[in-house]
Formats: C-alpha cells, structure tokens, sequence
C-alpha cells in the first residue's frame, strides 16, 4: 500500500557518476565532472557525452502519468532525484550492504509507460529499480530528498543500510541524518561553489586544484520560483534537477551546472547501439537582485525557464550523508584492488565483470577479499568485493565443497597470479567467450587439484608435492607455459574432445624447461573417458625429452608421447590401457585402446615398470636394464570363460623397432625365466619372449578364481639365448 504522505517541497539533487579517483585534480577554470562522465566541453563551454557513458550515470525519468487514485508519479520528482543519488550512492557502498532483502539496483529499460501530462508524452523511460521501491512505497505526491534518503536508509519498510545510518525511532519519531540541506538563496554564486564542493565531496588545494575528497557523492539542487497560493498567500513551488558536475570561474565562483531533470522526457541519444544514454544539459548561473538565476547561454543573456514561463531560482543543495564507519570501510576496500581475491564458494560463474558496475556485485561473482587477516567479506554477505580488477591475484580454497567446484568461466578475464589451496578442487569450465591471459603464475599448493578446460598463456605452473594440475583443452593447442614441479606432484594432459587433440611444446626453451622440472613428477597423458586420444608432442622440443626423471608415465587409452630424441625414464616407468571384455585375444596388442609412445623409451635407468596393459612402441627402440629391474602387472581383466588351467599370453611391448639389454641389441631371443617369476598366474613354463616384434610373457596359467597381479623380476641375461651385437 501506497504511504499517504503530506505535501513537501519538491527538491531537485545532482545526478551524475562517479567521481574522479581520489587525488585526481582539475584546473580551477575546468570543469568538475564525476569520474565516469565520459564527455567533454567544446570551445563554447558546451558538455557533450562521448561514444560511451559510464554506467554509473544515471537519468531516471518520468512516466508522466497522472490518474486520480495517485498510481502516477508526475509529482515525484523528488523521488526519480533521490533515486539517482542513491543508485550513485550505491556503487561505491552497495558492496557493505548486510540486509536479507534484495537491494535494489540497476535499471530495468524493458517497462513501458505511456500517458499523459499536459501534453507530453512519453514510452519506455528509464527506470532504476531504486524507483520502482519509491514507486511502490509511496503516493504520487511531493516529497524532499531528505524524506526519500531516510526512508530508504533507515525506515523498518525499506531501512536497507540502517545498520549503518542508524534506524527511525517510530516511538519519538525521530531519524538519523541521512541528508544535509544547503540553503544558498542569497548566497551568490561563490556560496554556490562552496555548497557544491561540500555536497560533491570536492575540495580546493593550495594551488588552486580541485580533487576528490569524498567519494560516492552527487547533489540534489532545489529550483524554485515565486508564487501565490490559492488563499492569495505568497509562497513558492519547487522542483528538483540532478547534479552531476560543473564549472567554475577564476576567482571560485560558480560558472555552470550539468544537470538531467526527471521532468524533460528525454533520457537517449540515439538507440543504434541499443545503449541508452542519459540527455545532459548544461546552465549557466548568473546572480540577479539576490538570487541564483540559470541560463542556457554563457554570456547569461537568456533565463533558463525549464518548460514553463516561471522565473526559476536556485534555492538549496542536498547531499547525502555518508556514516563515518563507511567511508572508512570504502577505503579499506579501494586499498584491496592488488591484493589477493578470495573464491567464496557461492558461485559456479567467473565472469569477466573486471569493473562493471551495471550491475551490484553480489555472492554471484564469487570473491571475497581478506583484509589484515580478517574476512571481512563474513560481515557483509560475501560483496565486499566482488569483481577481480585486471592484474589482481586469484586465489581458490576449499571452502568445505565436497568434491570439485567447477566454475564456468564467461568472458576474457585476466587477473594475476592464480593459486589453489589444499585439499581445493577447482575445474575451470570455458563458457560464453572465455578466455585466461595475463602472465602471472599459477600455483597448486600440496594437497590441492586445478584443471582446466582453458589454456593459461604463458604463465609458470608450479605445482607442490601431492598437488595435481591437468589441462583438460579441447583443440590442438601450441602450450607456452612453464612447468616447475615438486616430487609427487602430478601433471595430466588429457582430452575434453570427441577427436583426438595434441599439446606441443615447440618452444625450446618453455618446453626444456617443463622437462627438466618435472623430476620425481607422475605425468599422465590422456585420462578416463578419453576415447580419441591425447597426444604430448615434445617433438620440436629437441633436446628436452634428455632427462625426464619421472615418478611414473602414465599414458591411458589412445594416447601418446611424442619426443625427438631418446625418452629417458630414470623414475618408475607405468603405462596403462583400457582392457575390452569382447577381445578376442588377451593379447593387449589388439586392443582399441592400446596407449602409444612415438619415440625410443630407455629403462635402464628405471627403479621399476608397472603396466596395465601394453605398450605400444610405434616401431622405436626400447632398452631395458641388463641387471635386475622389478616389473609389476597390475591386475589383468580375465574372461570368466577361461577355465582353470588355459595358458594365454601377455604382451608387455608390441612394436618394438630395436629392443636392448643394457647396451647389447637383441635381434631375437627366447629365454626360461620362470625361476624369476613369482605368482599365481605363473606356471614353472612360463617364458619371457622376444620375437622381433613384441616382448611378451608365455605360457602364463589361470589357475586362481579371480584375477590378481604378479610381480616379475628381469635378472641376469646368462642364461638367455639370444642373438646380439654391440652397439
């Protein structure tokens, strides 16, 4: 219900954007314009918007429709002001905001009033959804800003910052001081400058410069004009403008105002880019016989008469008064913009929103920011601050989700460095125009995972002790980035495609020194679900496959190492391949899925060998240690229709160009290992074959019920036949 209000003076306040950043200053003959206004002032002191307007500049207009049960609101004009000043108000301290209700905010261009007041008309005026709760609130009456910034800061109907501003005591009917009235009638136009300075939160330097000492801050100007009421009593009527800049003379004084008035029907200039663009206008200000008279020419020739033949006269300035704790708060906050950002949890977008504020940023953008320790964020539902500026350190944690946040991200974002913490699990998700850049580093903390489906540019990949980092790419990707790891870290490579993908590493020096760092390190190409294939091409690399000093390789399903030269596997050597029930051989060399590496492996070097399957040589040379070298077969899949008893064969290499034992070729060779083998599955028969061709087990028996793993050992070659040279 509609709140039956008494009929106040009408007072008109600034509207404008935002202010310029604190310790910016202007030439005293310049004009002071909000931070955002992107406009400039021709050579005739005209002010004029450029291609684009800041979104904190705003121009809420009338529907200008009048009935008699009071649903209009051609008399609230107070109301589209306070409206203004509070949406400004807001993108500097909407982000404190602590109450459950949602704030009001933004604009809403899809609403449609038509109707009409005299006789204009007007469609589709620009509507804040701060007005829309006036509208809602209050009757189509007059009012005063004061009377609109209390209600909205402070009444228990709307009451959305009294945490702050303190609330209306409905028992003595008293209020905070939400507002300040300057009354400037008789003050001249250097009272004037004086009012507007104090309502704009500027102030003047010894060298006559002008900055920004208060930020959040546009006026309200009260216009007037001389009349009589019906009772023949000499009074006035007022109305209200929003100031969003000015200018000054020499000595100080008032030169013009840049106003936009709820009362001129027009809010655009031009809709071909569908960007609505508020209308502007700018008086001159000239004082006659005691009052502040406005005019449309510089040399104040003709009075400015708004749309009527009354003599207007400025009367007050308003502001709104920021409580002392907030404007502190609004420092902290600015004071943030290079330090570390926080994922709160609360979202699953990262949007590339780096300084919008078309929008209030709210839980939905994710971020919190931690400030001397303390999370302040906590004690303002998470929008503290909310939008990572371009440059500014990302940082992941856990915040009690259980399994991975996958987080979409949307647009090009480009922070700075990017860290997760242990025990997180971030899975970066490439939505709507996605894109990472920048070249801060990225850093998986022990315990902690980060994969991502976007490429990283040329950040360094550091990546901790029992950390995890996996590119999930879905295109052939040329990768620039650095890696430096810790031992028992683990990379991953892996496909998020329905084709086969390559990463290469064609930089030398990136991809020699993502080599050399992944000492003690698990790397892993290709992953679970991976039907087409994940390839690693170090190909170009040349000499960067020298030393890879692996934990494990591990190369699953259709994937592949590709390397220059000789892979040399100095850690434990594993490699895996998805098995298939309907195999017609459990000969893993037919397999599908059989997993590949394109190039010569030497396992001289290797503590040891795990398979789950074989590996693919692509025809390349193998080595393999002359003296002992354990090798482990994880456990096989077996048909059940095999019976207890059938021999079947397991090839351990399939396609080797050359095989070696310690530096002696091996041309072909056959050999009794079977004092060597311990298992189940291995009879007292079973030998270690090569063919040319494949290194494989023979005469290996099902004689346990299910199936299980054994652990070969490769030991002295005296007792192997076989044909070599010395290479």
């Amino acid at each position: 219900m509609k709140l039956l209000l008494p009929v106040l003076t009408l007072l008109t306040t600034c509207c404008g954007m935002s202010m310029a950043a604190v310790g910016d200053s202007v030439n005293p003959m310049s004009g002071f314009v909000a931070e955002g206004v992107a406009g400039t002032f021709d050579e005739n002191g005209q002010f004029s918007f450029s291609a684009t307007s800041s979104t904190r500049f705003y121009d809420s207009t009338k529907g200008w429709v009048s009935t008699g049960d009071y649903t209009g609101d051609s008399a609230m004009c107070w109301a589209h002001t306070s409206a203004n000043m509070i949406q400004y108000w807001q993108s500097y301290y909407g982000v404190f905001y602590k109450g459950d209700a949602a704030l009001p905010y933004g604009t809403d261009y899809e609403r449609t009033i038509s109707g009409a007041f005299s006789t204009k008309t007007i469609a589709d005026p620009m509507r804040l959804n701060v007005y829309q709760a006036f509208y809602d609130g209050w009757r189509n009456s007059g009012g005063t800003i004061e009377n609109g910034t209390n209600w909205y800061f402070t009444w228990q109907d709307a009451g959305y910052f009294k945490e702050y501003f303190g609330a209306y005591d409905y028992k003595t009917n008293t209020q905070p001081n939400t507002a300040t009235i300057t009354d400037v009638t008789g003050a001249g136009t250097a009272g004037l400058a004086a009012a507007l300075l104090s309502a704009m939160g500027v102030s003047r330097q010894s060298d006559g410069s002008y900055v920004q000492s208060e930020s959040g801050l546009i006026a309200h100007i009260n216009i007037a004009y001389d009349t009589t009421n019906q009772a023949g009593i000499a009074t006035t009527s007022n109305h209200t403008l929003t100031c969003y800049g000015f200018t000054l003379n020499e000595d100080g004084s008032l030169k013009s105002i840049i106003y936009a008035d709820s009362d001129d029907t027009v809010f655009t200039q031009g809709l071909s880019d569908n960007e609505k663009k508020p209308s502007v206008t700018q008086v001159y200000v000239k004082e006659v016989d005691g009052k502040l008279k406005m005019y449309t020419d510089a040399a104040c020739t003709q009075q400015w008469k708004l749309n009527t033949p009354n003599d207007y006269y400025i009367g007050a300035v308003t502001q709104i008064n920021t409580p002392e704790e907030l404007k502190k708060m609004l420092i902290e906050y600015s004071d943030t913009a290079n330090e570390t950002l926080y994922w709160n949890g609360q979202s699953d977008t990262w949007k590339a929103q780096s300084s919008s504020t078309a929008v209030l940023p709210d839980a939905s953008t994710g971020w919190d920011v931690l400030i001397d320790g303390e999370n302040i964020a906590k004690e303002h539902r998470g929008y503290y601050h909310s939008y990572v500026t371009e440059n500014q350190n990302v940082r992941f944690d856990a915040h009690g989700a259980n399994g991975a946040q996958h987080i979409t991200v949307e647009g090009s974002v480009s922070p700075g460095s990017i860290s997760v913490g242990e025990k997180a699990s971030i899975h970066l998700q490439a939505g709507t125009g996605a894109a990472i850049s920048g070249e801060g580093a990225v850093h998986v903390e022990k315990g902690g995972s980060l994969s991502s489906e976007l490429s990283l540019g040329n950040r360094t990949i550091f990546v901790e002790n029992g950390a995890k980092f996996t590119y999930a790419l879905s295109a052939d990707t040329p990768l620039s980035n650095s890696f430096e790891t810790e031992e028992g870290a683990t990379m991953q490579f892996r496909n998020s495609s329905t084709g086969a993908i390559t990463y290469s590493l064609s930089d030398v020096r990136k991809a020699s020194a993502m080599v050399d760092a992944l000492s003690g390190t698990s790397l892993i190409i290709g992953g679970e679900g991976d039907s087409a294939g994940t390839n690693l091409d170090l190909s170009q690399a040349y000499y960067a496959a020298a030393n890879l000093t692996l934990k494990d390789l591990i190369l699953v399903g259709n994937s592949s190492l590709d390397t220059a030269y000789t892979t040399i596997v100095t850690g434990e050597f594993s490699a895996r391949s998805v098995l298939s029930n309907t195999s017609s051989s459990y000969r893993l060399r037919n397999a599908p899925t059989a997993a590949t590496l394109n190039d010569s492996l030497d396992l001289r070097s290797a503590s040891g060998i795990t398979l789950d399957g074989s590996v693919n040589m692509n025809n390349n040379r193998l080595y393999l240690r002359a003296d002992a070298t354990p090798l482990t077969l994880n456990p096989l899949l077996i048909n059940p229709s095999v019976e207890e008893g059938d021999s079947f064969d397991f090839t351990l290499f399939e396609n080797i160009g050359a095989l070696y034992f310690g530096d002696m070729q091996v041309y072909e060779a056959e050999w009794d290992a079977a004092t060597y083998f311990r298992s189940d599955f291995i009879t007292q028969h079973t030998r270690l074959v090569f063919n040319g061709n494949s290194l494989s087990l023979q005469g290996l028996s099902y004689t346990i019920p299910e199936p299980g793993s054994c652990t070969l050992a490769l030991l002295a070659l005296a007792s192997l036949a076989l044909r070599r040279r010395r290479i």
